[in-house]
């Protein structure tokens, strides 16, 4: 893929607020599908005002990974971490 194409792909992505817009290479998650539920919920629950640790987006994960057929996702310090700089998830 030429850098063009690349260019075009992560402008896109920022674009729909996919990706962190700092993000300088598009890098997708493993198990996307994961992390698209955790994000989602991530973010329903932020617009509720509701307090979120970590340890709850542990479990959460967890959850959605054993929804979605993946038992064997661990959801890691380095997952969250990797998570969290996708998203630009601060706290």
């Amino acid at each position: 893929m030429d850098s063009f194409l690349k260019k075009r792909q992560i402008e896109e992505a920022v674009n729909s607020n996919e990706i962190n817009s700092q993000r300088k290479r598009l890098k997708v998650a493993t198990n996307e599908k994961i992390d698209a539920a955790v994000l989602k919920w991530f973010q329903k629950m932020r617009a509720a005002n509701v307090s979120i640790k970590e340890p709850l987006i542990y479990g959460k994960a967890r959850n959605f990974a054993v929804m979605l057929g993946k038992e064997c996702f661990k959801a890691s310090n380095g997952w969250l971490m990797r998570f969290r700089d996708r998203h630009g998830i601060t706290f």
